[in-house]
């Protein structure tokens, strides 16, 4: 125990100690820890017209107060185009609702409202489709081609309709394949949790080594799993 404390880790007491030769499966949360939860913005795309720029402000206006990993991002990538120092901070963000797992809606003082979420936040706010997108499937709008690597996405609604995507990159630990490789040979079972997309999930999965995936979970659902 006190080799291990001066390598940084800490073990509580001996039969804890103990325990750990028993144990037959090891649990772990994607985001932070088999990845570096540091996301950025990989590509935006615009609808009906729109300037990715916009989308991207939109986005901004909704995300400023978020400290989420992908909210940073997106105030990173607003700072960088000189967004930020446009948004009137009276009109930004006054009236703001989280909801865990899918998104944020903003609505301003004049009525305006900016939701920027998952394809289930925007099904529930009964947002309308861009022109190009027929037949009412807003999960088309998340095709695999923005997925199949590793990257997530997030829809933007302005004013009761999508008008642009965003999608985010996470860059894999190189250490974490060579831990849960690891833990394979001591005939531990790995299992993934995350929030993403099962496609993303899979990827990430894929170049780790992951036994089980468990994807597009909320907080509870993680606790319960």
């Amino acid at each position: 125990m006190g080799k291990a404390a001066k390598k940084g880790v800490i073990i509580k007491g001996g039969a804890y100690l103990e325990q750990m030769s028993r144990i037959d499966t090891v649990v772990i949360d994607k985001t932070g820890t088999l990845t570096f939860g540091q996301p950025q913005i990989e590509g935006i795309v615009a609808y009906d017209g729109l300037a990715e720029t916009q989308v991207l402000e939109y986005a901004a206006i909704a995300e400023r107060h978020s400290n989420h990993p992908l909210a940073r991002a997106v105030m990173s990538k607003a700072a960088e185009y000189g967004i930020t120092d446009k948004i009137d901070v009276a009109r930004s963000a006054s009236n703001t609702n989280y909801f865990v797992g899918k998104g944020v809606v903003s609505k301003e003082g004049d009525g305006e409202e900016i939701i920027v979420g998952n394809s289930g936040l925007m099904i529930e706010r009964k947002v309308r489709l861009p022109r190009q997108h027929d037949g009412g499937d807003v999960d088309a709008l998340l095709s695999p081609s923005t997925t199949q690597s590793g990257k997530s996405s997030v829809l933007v609604a302005h004013d009761g309709a999508v008008c642009g995507l965003i999608t985010f990159s996470d860059q894999v630990r190189a250490e974490s394949k060579k831990a849960v490789a690891e833990l394979k040979h001591l005939g531990i079972q790995t299992i993934m949790l995350t929030g993403d997309s099962r496609s993303v999930a899979d990827s990430v999965a894929k170049q780790v080594g992951i036994d089980e995936v468990f994807s597009e979970l909320l907080p509870q659902d993680k606790v319960r799993i």
